[in-house]
C-alpha cells in the first residue's frame, strides 16, 4: 500500500467509516488467510490494545498489517510493537500515531468472519509466544 493509499485511508476514516481492502501476503496466517479481503475500522491511538490486529504506516512506501504485542512510552511518545502471526521475529517499534486502522473482519468464501476483540487472554498468549521465541533463540534451538 502506497503513501497515496495511506492518505486516502485517512480521508475516509475522517468520516468515521470502515473501508474494505485486499491484504497482501500471509504474515497473519492462520488468523487471516493469505491475501484476504479485510475490513478496516478507524482507531484512536488511545484505543490500541495488545492483541489487536492493526494496519500501520511502516515507512513512506509501505503499510503493515500485524498484531500488537507490546505498547510502551519513550520520552513522552507512545510506541507499539507488532508481530505477524506467521513471522518468526517481531517488527521494530513504531510511534503509536503510525497506526491507521484496526482489522475488524476478513471475508472468506463470501462471508465476513469477525475477529474477536483483544482480551487479557489474547494478550497473555501474545507475550507467551514472544518469551518462547526468545528462549529458543537464546538456547540456539532456532536462528533469527
Amino acid at each position: 500500500m502506497s503513501k497515496e493509499f495511506v492518505h486516502l485511508m485517512e480521508d475516509i476514516f475522517s468520516l468515521r467509516t470502515a473501508i474494505i481492502v485486499k491484504s497482501n501476503g500471509g504474515s497473519m496466517q492462520p488468523t487471516i488467510p493469505r491475501d484476504a479481503v479485510v475490513k478496516l475500522e478507524p482507531i484512536d491511538i488511545q484505543q490500541i490494545r495488545v492483541g489487536d490486529i492493526v494496519v500501520y504506516e511502516a515507512d513512506s512506501t509501505r503499510t503493515v498489517m500485524h498484531r500488537v504485542f507490546r505498547k510502551f512510552r519513550r520520552d513522552g511518545t507512545g510506541f507499539v510493537q507488532t508481530w505477524g502471526d506467521n513471522v518468526l521475529v517481531p517488527d521494530a517499534p513504531v510511534p503509536s500515531r503510525s497506526v491507521k486502522a484496526r482489522v475488524e473482519a476478513y471475508n472468506e468464501d463470501g462471508e465476513w468472519v469477525q475477529l474477536p476483540p483483544a482480551t487479557l487472554i489474547a494478550s497473555i498468549l501474545v507475550m507467551l509466544r514472544y518469551v518462547i521465541v526468545r528462549l529458543k533463540l537464546k538456547t540456539g534451538f532456532m536462528s533469527a
